[in-house]
């Protein structure tokens, strides 16, 4: 039988980030799932902390981190600390199984640092996800003050990695472009005074 190969979808979203379903459980099922469709077992054990994770090789293949992983052994542990811990780890392999992916202001940056860590930029598979959070990043985010907000706060418990990837300066700068133009356009009407 032909592993399948789903592509991964991913949506914006402006929930609140409590209401997010348990994580875990929906990669369980997606792991079951493509053991059902593929008749491949998970072959992979990856170990983050205490948490332990049976996938499959082929959608860990978009991450340059596994792919390099991989080369040498079937089990991976995952050095601690992980940006934004087991979590947004979790998110991260649901989009590899090809489960779309809930971003908003609150979990942007965990998952933009999460994907630099596992490498998962153009090199290693078209459609990646460092690229699309840059994007979500700067044409959502940094577009007004509460996103922006939201992120630098987040950024907090993401450094170095926050700071490597200038999570950090672009939320400053685009606070201090903002705060400049509601000095220089207080009615928002693009005329000066």
């Amino acid at each position: 039988m032909e592993a399948a190969s789903p592509k991964g979808s991913w949506t914006s979203a402006s929930s609140s980030p409590y209401s997010s379903p348990n994580v875990g459980a929906l990669l369980k099922i997606k792991v079951l799932s493509w053991s059902q469709e593929t008749g491949l077992p998970a072959s992979v054990l990856v170990r983050l902390g205490d948490r332990h994770f049976n996938l499959h090789k082929f959608p860990l293949s978009r991450s340059g981190f596994f792919k390099q992983k991989l080369m040498v052994s079937t089990e991976v542990e995952i050095p601690e600390p992980f940006p934004g811990g087991p979590e947004t780890f979790e998110r991260i392999i649901l989009f590899l199984y090809g489960s779309s992916m809930s971003v908003n202001s609150s979990n942007v940056a965990a998952l933009r640092c999460a994907a630099e860590f596992l490498q998962m930029t153009e090199d290693h598979w078209t459609g990646n996800l460092c690229q699309k959070f840059d994007l979500y990043l700067n044409q959502v985010v940094l577009q007004n003050w509460d996103d922006t907000l939201i992120v630098l706060q987040k950024c907090q418990d993401l450094l170095p990695w926050a700071e490597n990837l200038l999570i950090v300066s672009r939320c400053i700068e685009s606070l201090a472009f903002m705060a400049c133009m509601e000095i220089l356009d207080p009615r928002g009407d693009g005329e000066s005074q």
